[in-house]
């Protein structure tokens, strides 16, 4: 005990050297699958409007499984801040599954 006492001074306080920024990576929220004649909808609750997603929202990537010999097509959704997904068969549908993430009353 007293030889791991000298070597440790009790005065000593942790300094701040250099501040790095690390990047910020994505980061894995959920995934969906659509079913047959849905679509992903977005709710903006700044501008308070409905709209369908469109290719655009979206970050298409292949990938490519040598074990398979096949092309795979990865789809990920661009995020947006103050904005709720959700997947429906129309507009009428969407604005109910939003009301009820949200809880409040929304015009249409």
């Amino acid at each position: 005990m007293k030889e791991l006492q000298q070597h440790i001074s009790v005065d000593a306080k942790p300094q701040i050297v250099k501040e790095v920024k690390t990047p910020k990576e994505p980061e894995y929220l959920s995934s969906f699958q659509l079913h047959k004649g849905q679509k992903l909808w977005k709710y903006s609750a700044k501008e308070d409007i409905l709209l369908p997603m469109s290719d655009a929202d979206f970050d298409v990537q292949y990938t490519y499984n040598p074990n398979s010999e096949k092309m795979n097509l990865v789809k990920n959704l661009l995020i947006q801040k103050n904005c709720v997904y959700v997947t429906a068969i129309n507009r009428k549908n969407a604005l109910k599954k939003v009301k009820i993430l949200l809880g409040k009353t929304l015009i249409i």
